[in-house]
């Protein structure tokens, strides 16, 4: 992976995700989705992740 791009969302917990994260159905979650890039620009990763609203800290570094 040679690019990535990040987009960061604010959605209420559905409820089987509710119950997985062991939060309140409907819950604030911060829901970060990354698309990896490869040299010859395919897509080649996707991920989801789900943030509870207590328990993140999120750090960024620029180069």
């Amino acid at each position: 992976m040679v690019r990535a791009l990040q987009h960061f969302r604010a959605v209420n917990a559905s409820i089987d995700v509710a119950r997985l994260m062991g939060v309140a159905p409907h819950a604030a979650l911060l829901v970060i989705t990354r698309i990896g890039y490869s040299a010859d620009r395919r897509a080649i990763e996707l991920t989801d992740t789900y943030c509870r609203d207590d328990y993140y800290d999120f750090v960024a570094e620029l180069h």
